[in-house]
């Protein structure tokens, strides 16, 4: 259930979802610009197409706005490291390489490849753009962890201090909703187990038996803001230590959740994993923060797009 913002390096996921790109910038073939940077004809297509297929009844104008803040979520990462004198490194031009010989052998060759691309709204370059800028966002993100250039404060007196103002513990109980499965009857089950809880029961004990989220720790999840379903933080910060949520609902089923303390024995077992779950936070606000700030600009080319 904890969504720590790391890459993957999973290709099929790169096709099939809607991602952000890095910089194509190649002027001659530029529709708009994010800051300084130019996005060609295909980029923006790509993103256009993918927001028309997840929101089809949304109008023109509201595709163009989830275009604009997508571009800007991917070019913030360029900015970023230009602000902070991150440099593309040989490596990273390697690790880029790696991926696009991983993504032909995947699909047995170019012409399969392509049809793949093709079906996900990409052309070859970009997806190699896709590429740098998965590279980029592991490179960029530890560059700025690392205490030699000390972007992102991460001492241990700094992060304890943070743990206590902004980490939170739970365990719960999950029914999810899987295929084939009445919805209704497990919304009726996590009710009942709320009532059971509500009676003096066991949460430990009821979660043993009826949790499915097979990935929760034995000790419980410890996260900062960002990391987790939205749902799971936002009944969390209802919660004060040692009280349960009623039945909340996910998109994957029903949740119950119980608040627990962070105590200085979990803290300091599980300092270093804290430590970097603070790092990912700060340099996703940091990343956050420089998209807001990015501008837009049209190009006269942008009429000339056909855009359904």
């Amino acid at each position: 259930m904890i969504r720590v913002k790391h890459l993957t390096a999973l290709i099929i996921a790169v096709l099939l979802l809607i991602c952000c790109l890095s910089s194509c910038d190649d002027s001659s073939n530029s529709v708009m610009m994010v800051a300084d940077f130019n996005i060609s004809k295909d980029e923006y297509l790509y993103f256009w197409n993918n927001h028309r297929k997840a929101h089809p009844d949304a109008d023109s104008e509201v595709i163009k706005k989830l275009c604009e803040s997508s571009l800007k979520e991917a070019y913030s990462l360029w900015k970023l490291a230009n602000d902070n004198g991150y440099k593309f490194s040989d490596d990273d031009n390697k690790k880029v390489d790696e991926y696009l010989s991983q993504a032909l052998d995947m699909y047995g060759g170019e012409e399969a490849f392509n049809e793949a691309l093709s079906k996900a709204n990409m052309t070859e370059s970009v997806f190699t753009e896709e590429m740098k800028r998965q590279t980029l966002e592991i490179s960029l993100r530890n560059y700025m962890m690392d205490e030699k250039s000390a972007i992102i404060k991460s001492d241990d007196k700094t992060v304890e201090e943070d743990i206590s103002k902004n980490f939170y513990r739970i365990i719960q109980i999950y029914i999810a909703n899987d295929e084939g499965e009445s919805i209704e009857e497990n919304k009726e089950l996590s009710q009942s187990v709320f009532k059971q809880l509500s009676d003096g029961a066991s949460f430990e004990e009821l979660s043993a038996k009826y949790n499915e989220d097979e990935a929760q720790p034995q000790e419980g999840y410890c996260f900062t803001y960002g990391q987790m379903l939205k749902e799971i933080e936002d009944n969390t910060l209802r919660l004060d230590i040692g009280e349960i949520s009623p039945v909340f609902e996910s998109e994957g089923g029903y949740h119950i959740i119980k608040r627990l303390e962070i105590t200085k024995e979990y803290r300091d077992k599980n300092f270093e994993t804290l430590r970097y779950y603070y790092q990912c936070r700060i340099f996703n606000e940091k990343r956050e923060t420089t998209a807001e700030n990015m501008e837009i600009k049209y190009l006269s080319s942008y009429n000339d797009l056909t855009l359904k």
